[in-house]
């Protein structure tokens, strides 16, 4: 019997020793699972997900067909790997699949013509692979495979060189036709390999942003919510890692299903402590049905609000739909009522955004109340309406080009760099607002997402001054800072204009030498917020004295500053010193020492923080003081260590930068001391 062997590979970049969340390779698994299904021993498919398992199975045995995916971070790896395997056997037939591509006639004839890809999927992968596979199987190499009738969905070069589309003539529209991959024990050597689980409970979106290459505005497709159960009880049985993904483009969109899921995640968290944190995608608005999901879901996952621009105008050029300001508000109450984090994002250099349109849109969520805020800059990615030379030009776009974080490696030799190109300039958005926006959003992320500043900007908001102006006036005026804190300001700043880059190519060049390559696997591309954010704990008092200078001189300004503000500001100052856990410290918790302390304050602090900046700090005096204990708990020095011994093998400023990630590291919680009243 003709037996087809194929290598399906959804590679991630593992030069670097110290390893971040990697995902089981879900989109070859589902693939392997339907091609095995239909085609039965016909086939033998091995999935990879590390580069270098793959190429050492190439070098062994070369497949005589090899699919790779194709996103933003592992693209150029993916196309390497599809090279090594040409230049094993010149025969293997080479496949690529995934959103990263500009579905048109020219792009496609130049990716195919420089990739070492014979076909590429458009669209999902299951039916369309699974034919190419069959098609070997019917006639080998001796006809190309797009010249047998059963062939669809796939791209490649005609006689002319020219790049053909062979439409799509079936699409799985009942997901559970896909065996399940956890279920008859395909995902087990990832689990094996401490891969973190990845499962979709649907699949497709049906919004249309320009941003993004996600929505198409066409049907969902969803598996059975049985079988979602299954699967995510078999991840809490065999998976290693605590965190779980759920991979839908709009998690709680669907009502009574979503809610099924949520409670069935909630018990086994309950029963079994897994999952213990879970990532999803939430839906664009808020419905009260997507609110009893987040509840449901409160102690192991964040309710994300991606609005991306609080500007009507941005929105109708974007396509997108946000909440109203009477949603908004609802769903800040229900965080508030069942203690839920919220969160809060926006993308910098949309269409038609201005410098002030942007910042009001940070003043009304810091004026929700929101706990975590996030900026992204604009990324144009293949296959988005966004990314055309007509959506160029019209709104004034000027791009650079910027290393994607730990998203490069030399494998055999070869050298692949992944980047992202990001707009910098519109017609409504100078390039120096865009710069001054870098060291602006990096404070907010520290300072108030990682909580090492806010209760600070809480105090300022209720003398009537925002976060965003505060901390706009501590980047404008940081030439009088001084010392440690200007200096890093001043880094800030030269490594966010020096990170970008004119082309594509001139960053490659830039970081493929020998001694660049090097530098990169020891300690890592600087993810500046991150970066700056670990490295200001070693002069983490002067900071907060630069922040008491700024907050001192705004309040000079008004015509009738609050009474005592002073000593408020100071009293807080104080408080905010005493809670960051300084690097000092940080190595006596990592030495299993004992780092707790006692510190007394003129104002009963703890109780005005938990009434979130709500009252007036003054109302919180308390004649003869009051006594905090500073300490650290069993499971949080548990997982401070744990954290950082996970990346024992690179450098301590990688440690602390991995430290400081505020979604998918460390719970923010954990990098602050616990505090409780203490008897004076």
């Amino acid at each position: 019997m003709k037996r087809c062997l194929v290598y399906l590979v959804d590679p991630i970049h593992n030069y670097i020793s110290g390893r971040d969340n990697w995902m089981i390779p879900l989109n070859a698994l589902l693939i392997s699972a339907y091609t095995r299904n239909v085609l039965g021993e016909k086939v033998d498919i091995r999935v990879f997900k590390l580069p270098n398992l793959v190429l050492e199975a190439i070098k062994a045995e070369p497949p005589d067909i090899i699919g790779v995916s194709n996103y933003l971070w592992n693209s150029e790896l993916s196309k390497l790997i599809l090279r090594f395997a040409k230049d094993r056997r010149a025969d293997t037939v080479t496949v690529m699949g995934g959103p990263n591509v500009v579905e048109t006639a020219p792009f496609m004839g130049s990716f195919l013509r420089t990739a070492g890809c014979d076909y590429y999927v458009s669209g999902a992968g299951e039916h369309p692979f699974m034919c190419l596979v069959k098609g070997w199987l019917e006639s080998g190499n001796d006809v190309p495979l797009h010249r047998n009738e059963g062939v669809h969905g796939v791209w490649y070069l005609n006689e002319k060189n020219t790049a053909v589309l062979k439409p799509v003539t079936h699409t799985v529209e009942n997901l559970d036709e896909i065996s399940s991959p956890f279920q008859n024990g395909m995902v087990d050597e990832f689990f094996a390999q401490g891969l973190t689980p990845m499962l979709e409970t649907n699949r497709g979106c049906p919004f249309s942003c320009t941003y993004c290459v996600w929505g198409t505005g066409h049907k969902v497709y969803k598996y059975s919510v049985e079988r979602v159960k299954a699967d995510i009880d078999y991840c809490r049985a065999h998976a290693r890692d605590g965190l779980l993904m759920l991979n839908d483009a709009n998690f709680g969109l669907f009502a009574d299903r979503d809610v099924e899921i949520a409670r069935f995640i909630q018990n086994l968290t309950q029963k079994y402590n897994w999952p213990r944190t879970v990532v999803v995608n939430w839906g664009q608005v808020k419905s009260e049905d997507a609110l009893k999901v987040a509840d449901i879901l409160r102690d192991v996952c964040m309710l994300r609000q991606s609005s991306q621009s609080l500007n009507p105008v941005v929105l109708k050029n974007i396509k997108r739909q946000n909440m109203t300001d009477e949603q908004w508000h609802a769903v800040i109450d229900f965080c508030e009522q069942q203690g839920i984090d919220s969160f809060g994002e926006l993308i910098l250099m949309l269409p038609g955004e201005t410098m002030a349109s942007y910042l009001d849109g940070l003043r009304y969520l810091f004026g929700l109340g929101i706990e975590s805020i996030n900026t992204n800059q604009l990324q144009l990615l293949d296959g988005s309406v966004m990314n055309t030379p007509e959506e160029r030009a019209y709104y004034g776009m000027e791009t650079r080009w910027r290393l994607l974080e730990n998203c490069y490696g030399k494998y055999e030799g070869r050298v692949a760099i992944e980047a992202e190109e990001i707009v910098v300039q519109t017609d409504t958005f100078s390039r120096g607002e865009s710069l001054e926006c870098r060291p602006l959003n990096w404070l907010i992320q520290m300072s108030w997402t990682l909580r090492r500043h806010d209760l600070l900007l809480r105090l300022m908001s209720g003398f009537g001054i925002s976060p965003v102006d505060f901390l706009l006036k501590a980047v404008r005026e940081h030439g009088r800072a001084g010392g440690r804190v200007k200096e890093l300001f001043d880094a800030f700043i030269r490594d966010a204009e020096a990170e970008l880059f004119p082309t594509r190519q001139a960053l490659v060049n830039a970081y493929s030498t020998d001694e660049k390559i090097s530098l990169l696997r020891s300690g890592g591309f600087r993810k500046l917020n991150t970066y700056y954010s670990g490295i200001e704990r070693e002069c983490s008092e002067d900071f907060v004295a630069y922040y008491v200078d700024i907050a001192l001189d705004l309040l000079k300004m008004q015509k009738n500053p609050p009474s005592h503000y002073r000593e408020q500001i100071t009293e807080c100052a104080r408080f905010l010193s005493q809670r960051n856990i300084s690097l000092g410290e940080l190595k006596r918790i990592e030495a299993g020492k004992e780092v707790e302390k006692i510190v007394h304050f003129d104002y009963d602090i703890f109780s005005w923080d938990k009434t979130g900046g709500g009252q007036q700090m003054a109302a919180f005096y308390v004649p003869g003081g009051v006594a905090y204990r500073f300490f650290v708990e069993d499971q949080q020095s548990a997982d401070l260590c744990r954290h950082m011994q996970r990346f024992s093998g690179m450098t301590r400023e990688y440690q602390l930068r991995k430290l400081h990630e505020p979604y998918y590291g460390i719970r923010k919680e954990n990098l602050l001391f616990q505090v409780a009243p203490a008897p004076l």
